[in-house]
């Protein structure tokens, strides 16, 4: 990086992506098909030509021949990659020395992979999630580069970025509730590799966001990218970029239970609404990020027609 040197690591096979570095830059972490994917029976969604350049387009057809949702065909599509996978095409997890070029094998999944990264602050632990429809696959997952200490962290539907590298975000929604896109309110969790402790947020259904879900630097505020009526809660208010701050449910009367170190941190979110949505095509997501010095929220948005870099400030002006 300060030089601008290059030097060739690896010519990897077609169809090995890589997607991570590890902490003291040893190992690459990359992903790959092991064989071809037999067609999906059934009801099938093609990625159609996007609306524009960053914007995926999932179109299908439903039983009643009618044109499917984006949302539903994006799950559909996901549903069927899925069942290719089981039946024959697993998916591989691998690593390569930066200084000799070797590859290894670190784990298969008839699952799929989503988000492979190495943790920023451990050069041996990997975060990785199962790819699929969020109620047909065990989301959230550790392990070492040697495929050793695999642990499964939560049955989350999302893991989401995190500029504080000690602790794993994820989502998700009631799995005991039917159909698994039923409006109902969101839960975020935050987690400390190697500990049971967890902390739990609620997300209302009108907030439950579409795509990221983001944390500041210092962990005391997030941001989400709201969602249109076709998406996860399918609120029909929820075209917002949100402001959240977390608050947590205090002891009452300070008294703690004996073993409250090993309970579950409960809170919720005080949502504030930073920009309105109503023009943009939740097709594309919005990922939301925070700028370094915590003062904007960064995101995409194509409310304007082409897709544009927006920033609201988070501080709130005289005219809002």
């Amino acid at each position: 990086m300060d030089t601008g040197a290059t030097r060739e690591v690896v010519k990897l096979p077609p169809g090995r992506n890589v997607s991570s570095l590890n902490a003291d830059e040893t190992l690459l972490l990359g992903t790959y098909v092991d064989g071809g994917a037999p067609p999906a029976p059934g009801p099938t969604a093609r990625l159609a030509p996007p609306r524009d350049l960053a914007s995926p387009n999932y179109e299908a057809v439903g039983a009643d021949g009618k044109p499917m949702t984006f949302a539903d065909a994006k799950d559909l599509r996901l549903h069927n990659q899925l069942m290719a996978t089981r039946a024959g095409a697993p998916r591989v997890l691998f690593t390569v020395n930066t200084r000799t070029g070797e590859l290894k094998i670190s784990s298969a999944s008839t699952s799929g992979w989503a988000t492979c990264n190495f943790r920023p602050t451990d050069a041996n632990l990997i975060m990785f999630c199962h790819e699929g429809t969020w109620h047909e696959v065990d989301r959230i997952w550790t392990s070492t580069p040697d495929g050793t200490g695999l642990t499964k962290i939560h049955n989350a539907d999302d893991e989401h970025g995190n500029c504080r590298p000690r602790i794993l975000l994820f989502g998700w929604r009631h799995r005991l509730v039917r159909p698994a896109n039923a409006a109902r309110p969101g839960f975020l969790a935050g987690r400390l590799p190697g500990r049971h402790r967890q902390a739990h947020l609620v997300i209302t259904c009108s907030a439950t966001r579409v795509g990221a879900l983001n944390v500041s630097a210092d962990g005391t505020l997030f941001a989400g990218d709201g969602g249109d009526s076709e998406m996860v809660a399918h609120a029909p208010d929820g075209k917002w970029i949100y402001l959240f701050r977390p608050e947590r449910v205090p002891d009452v009367a300070g008294v703690k239970a004996a073993n409250s170190e090993s309970l579950i941190d409960a809170g919720f979110f005080q949502g504030e609404r930073l920009v309105n949505m109503g023009k943009h095509d939740y097709r594309l997501e919005p990922n939301v990020t925070f700028s370094p010095d915590m003062k904007w929220v960064v995101f995409r948005s194509n409310m304007l027609g082409p897709v544009h870099v927006y920033a609201v400030e988070i501080a709130k002006s005289a005219n809002r």
